[in-house]
């Protein structure tokens, strides 16, 4: 075999190789920081306390807590204070909201602000209700 060729499969190997590594990456396996809740909705908002961004989430948050109590879990995690939450969640931005399956598998992601509206309806999509 030519030795182009052999370069061209090598770096195609490394890069099939590197995005199963970042999918796997991807996976949040539960740990004790990962909320529950009755319908299994979860939601983790990795943020922090200066940012902006991170500030309105927090707000938009409690009023997702009046509005659907335990039906879905809420976990706020500051990134600057826990440091492995933001690696082990694969943290790049903040702020960053990561939705979890009842299993605590990551069924959905978003960074940036995302209105309590937009929450309930990515979890309604997935037949996860918000509801008092």
């Amino acid at each position: 075999m030519k030795p182009g060729r052999i370069l061209v499969l090598a770096l195609v190997g490394l890069a099939i190789a590197g995005v199963l590594e970042l999918r796997q990456s991807r996976s949040v396996a539960p740990t004790a920081d990962t909320p529950t809740a009755t319908t299994g909705a979860q939601l983790v908002e990795l943020g922090s306390t200066s940012c902006q961004s991170c500030k309105a989430m927090h707000q938009e948050l409690a009023k997702l807590r009046e509005e659907c109590g335990d039906s879905i879990a809420i976990k706020e995690i500051d990134v600057w204070r826990d440091t492995e939450a933001g690696r082990r969640y694969g943290v790049n931005v903040i702020p960053t909201q990561v939705f979890l399956d009842g299993d605590g598998r990551e069924i959905d992601r978003h960074v940036g602000f995302l209105a309590r509206s937009d929450i309930r309806n990515r979890f309604a999509q997935r037949g996860l209700e918000c509801r008092r």
